[in-house]
């Protein structure tokens, strides 16, 4: 049988839905906290970085690389606030990203 130099499809899918669960969790926390606390006011861009690195913090247990690292991906994820949009209709479109695999 020879070697495979490449995994199957499948084990790539896999492997990705692994790394994306942390960040998938983390969307959906901060989905959470932006929808159970003001979410009538208006959602700012400072608001967007913050929550981002207290999730990341929260779900990593606290300050670290990791907790960079996870930062870092969220942002990338996380819309920019570019218009006036409240918290709870941008918790709207986090876990509309959480629901394509972020």
């Amino acid at each position: 049988m020879p070697d495979r130099t490449h995994p199957p499809i499948q084990d790539e899918a896999l492997r990705q839905a692994r790394l994306d669960a942390p960040i998938r969790d983390s969307l959906r926390y901060i989905a959470t906290r932006l929808a159970d606390r003001r979410p009538a006011a208006l959602m700012t861009e400072g608001a967007r970085l913050a929550i981002a690195l207290s999730a990341a913090e929260h779900t990593t247990g606290g300050p670290s690389d990791a907790a960079d690292a996870l930062e870092r991906e969220l942002l990338q994820r996380m819309p920019h606030v570019d218009r006036p949009i409240t918290r709870g209709e941008y918790a709207l479109l986090l876990n509309k990203k959480t629901w394509s695999a972020a």
